[in-house]
């Protein structure tokens, strides 16, 4: 390895949520070797330093070459952001909790694709999806024959909430109405379908635009999702930049934001072309045929 390699791989480990995601991580990093000269880093987000020593042991036992960072708590983005900050390298690619590696020469695949002519991001995986249109979208089947509403709204089901020693049962039909008031309050915030943004699981960036980047706040998930899919979130400066944004899939094949849809990717056909997943791709992994039919309807039509 270089000295100073050009390319800083950030994993981003909330400690709270245990060392599996790290073992697991660094299964898929083992097994899938980036195959380009690179730094790994493992930010350590929810701690300043206390209770890693497992971790540290782990990484040890399997002659990881790492260095690390800490964060007392923050949202991915401002995480990424605090990393930046730190570190040297000209390309960071940063990696959530839930990522997995699904591919060799994922680290080659993105370094090459971020140095593309005016490419500003690259992402193993980008949506369409509206928080705003969603709302508006399952309210249309408020009058609908339970059976309809149950083949086109995800988890269209009775819920309960607990208030006290209290348990109250929610009418689906009236979970709907909750998804219409949040897609108004959110309205001033999240542009309609469709609405293209790369997801934070998994993207490079050129270290100095990154840091160019308009983040303010992040102190709720709220910020974090205004961020990630607003009107202002990372992907809509880089387009208002007259940068490309690009989803990446495991052979190394760019789709710019209009194809995105064909990429067989995030939620549509079998996914078969991811290079990293999540906890978000699993779900779609894991779900019935008509779960994932809803799905690829609520991010991409």
């Amino acid at each position: 390895m270089k000295k100073n390699p050009e390319l800083g791989i950030v994993f981003l480990m909330w400690v709270p949520y245990g060392i599996e995601h790290l073992v697991e991580f660094v299964h898929s990093y083992e097994t899938y070797p980036p195959n380009v000269d690179h730094q790994l880093y493992i930010l350590f987000n929810g701690t300043l330093d206390n209770n890693i020593e497992p971790y540290c042991q782990f990484l040890k036992s399997r002659n990881i070459e790492y260095k690390t960072s800490f964060l007392e708590s923050g949202q991915d983005i401002y995480a990424y952001r605090h990393i930046a900050k730190q570190i040297k390298s000209k390309y960071l690619l940063f990696l959530n909790t839930y990522s997995r590696i699904l591919a060799a020469n994922w680290g080659k695949f993105f370094l090459s694709a971020i140095k593309q002519p005016n490419v500003g991001l690259v992402g193993a995986t980008g949506s369409w999806q509206s928080r705003t249109s969603n709302g508006f979208k399952r309210m249309a089947y408020f009058l609908s024959p339970e059976q309809v509403a149950k083949n086109h709204v995800l988890n269209y089901s009775k819920k309960t909430i607990q208030i006290g020693k209290f348990s109250i049962g929610i009418s689906p039909r009236l979970s709907l109405i909750g998804a219409l008031i949040k897609s108004i309050l959110d309205f001033s915030d999240f542009p309609r379908f469709p609405n293209p943004h790369l997801r934070t699981n998994a993207f490079i960036v050129e270290r100095e635009f990154w840091l160019e980047m308009k983040i303010n706040g992040l102190k709720s998930k709220k910020d974090a999702y205004r961020m990630e899919s607003g009107k202002n979130s990372f992907t809509a400066q880089t387009i208002q930049k007259n940068k490309k944004v690009l989803v990446i899939d495991k052979k190394g094949t760019t789709y710019e934001y209009t194809e995105w849809n064909k990429s067989h990717t995030l939620w549509q056909f079998k996914q078969e072309n991811l290079l990293i997943s999540d906890n978000f791709t699993r779900l779609f992994e894991h779900g019935t045929e008509n779960e994932q039919r809803i799905m690829t309807s609520t991010i991409w039509s």
